[in-house]
This record gives structure tokens, sequence and C-alpha cells, in this order.
């Protein structure tokens, strides 16, 4: 733990915070909901949310493999990005 600890402290900022993770299910009143889809993000249905409607790119954690998690939410954004990068031609 103490080389992992060694090697985050190089890679931040110097007046970065520290890391953290919370449970969502503890902050009061936030009442969020925490889906399920039957055949879960892989599913047929689940397709066209993950694909391009025009210039719309739906990005969340509700449409990756690890929902309710800022994990998935960032996931599922870069994969909306990239898409939006691969759509501008080279300069």
């Amino acid at each position: 733990m103490a080389g992992l600890t060694a090697a985050y402290e190089r890679s931040t900022a110097p007046n970065s915070p520290s890391p953290f993770s919370h449970h969502w299910r503890q902050t009061p009143y936030l009442e969020g909901a925490w889906h399920d889809p039957p055949g879960g993000t892989d599913a047929p249905r689940s397709k066209p949310l993950n694909e391009p409607t025009g210039r719309v790119h739906f990005a969340g954690d509700w449409l990756s493999h690890t929902d309710a998690w800022q994990h998935g939410a960032c996931t599922s954004a870069r994969r909306a990005v990239t898409a939006l990068h691969a759509r501008v031609p080279a300069s």
C-alpha cells in the first residue's frame, strides 16, 4: 500500500484533494433510483441508447456496466466523446 500511496502522491497536483468513495444511499434525501434492465446494458433494447441519433449522443452511468457509480458515468462519457472525436476530420 505504501508504494501505491507514493505513486499516487507523485501523480497529483500539490493542491488537489484526496480521492474518496461515497455510497449514494448514505446521502439523506437523495432518493435516487437503481435500475436493472432486463438483459442488462448488453440487451438489444439498450443498443439504440448507446448509439448516436444524428448529432445527439447519450451518456450516463445507466448506459454502462457499472451503473449507479461515477465510474460508470465516466466510462459512458468517454465512449460518447470518443465517438464524437472520431467524427472530427484529422487536420
